[in-house]
């Protein structure tokens, strides 16, 4: 049996887009499900293409640092990307027999975005920055969540400091995000002392008309003023641009609450809007706050 082609027979049968390049990024092969999926640039006449020109500069960047991943070590072989249109994509190395890397498969699979996240020391990773790291909430973070959202100071957007019932409550909401929606408000860990210093991320929010895509942040008081706040929230911003695919992200924010305001507009948001929320028993001006996706949506992912 020649083994090449019974490897293109398995490739070919799979239902999941597969597109293999070298380590120039060339497009090499593209079985059928990849043609069909890339049919509007070109589908198979894109072999002998890089695969950089399918996507935007954002997932360029993600591309090329996970090929330097492969390259830091020989056991670095997958690492989940992003999920986006019921797909999670991978990339997978391919080594040759001494384990030299010689190019990589890019591929797309219809599954649950929960099940395929990287995970690293139990929990689920979603993107970092210089100082942080962002991940799934679990039940092991109450502690350090009561210490947020029990702190009347931090909580005074909400005018009042959360009871045990709705820290608890607020902990089940994150869960019911990341399993309908993909994505909601994330722990923030700092790099420097693997500390949860607060939650930022993407959930779906109610504004007059529409029902859009938010930033939000909160932190632990000992870790306001210095930026921390800033840094999650425009790597959020950018994941929603550039692994989502939404053309505009919003903060929604209380007309008095200047600090978070100045987060949005060092987030490149500008106020587009406003309205008024009904919320324990009060009514609670809010500023929309907005900025559109710099790539639109040019068919590129």
């Amino acid at each position: 049996m020649n083994l090449q082609d019974a490897f293109q027979s398995i490739v070919d049968l799979d239902d999941a887009p597969v597109v293999i390049t070298g380590l120039d990024h060339t497009i090499v092969y593209m079985n059928p499900a990849a043609q069909s999926r890339y049919a509007k640039r070109g589908g198979g006449a894109l072999v002998g293409q890089s695969l950089l020109a399918c996507h935007n500069e954002n997932s360029v960047n993600v591309i090329k640092e996970t090929v330097a991943w492969f390259l830091q070590d020989a056991q670095n072989n997958k690492k989940y990307l992003y999920h986006r249109h019921g797909c999670d994509v991978y990339m997978v190395a391919i080594r040759d027999g001494a384990g030299k890397l010689i190019g990589y498969y890019e591929k797309h699979e219809s599954r649950k975005k929960r099940s395929a996240m990287i995970k690293q020391g139990g929990h689920t990773m979603i993107l970092e920055t210089e100082r942080l790291m962002l991940r799934e909430t679990t039940k092991d973070d109450l502690p350090a969540l009561c210490k947020i959202l029990q702190d009347k100071e931090v909580m005074y957007a909400y005018e009042h400091a959360f009871s045990d019932e709705e820290v608890a409550d607020w902990l089940e909401q994150q869960f019911r995000r990341y399993h309908d929606d993909g994505f909601g408000l994330w722990a923030v860990i700092s790099k420097e002392n693997g500390e949860l210093i607060g939650q930022c991320g993407l959930t779906m929010q109610e504004i007059p008309g529409r029902r859009v895509v938010e930033v939000g942040y909160l932190f632990n008081k000992a870790y306001w003023h210095q930026g921390y706040a800033t840094e999650a929230a425009i790597a959020c911003k950018e994941y929603a641009f550039s692994v989502l695919g939404v053309s505009e992200v919003y903060s929604i924010i209380r007309d008095n609450n200047t600090a978070s305001q100045n987060v949005a507009r060092r987030n490149g948001m500008e106020v587009c809007g406003q309205f008024t929320k009904h919320y324990y028993g009060m009514d609670m001006p809010h500023l929309i706050f907005c900025v559109k996706n710099p790539h639109g949506n040019g068919g590129k992912e």
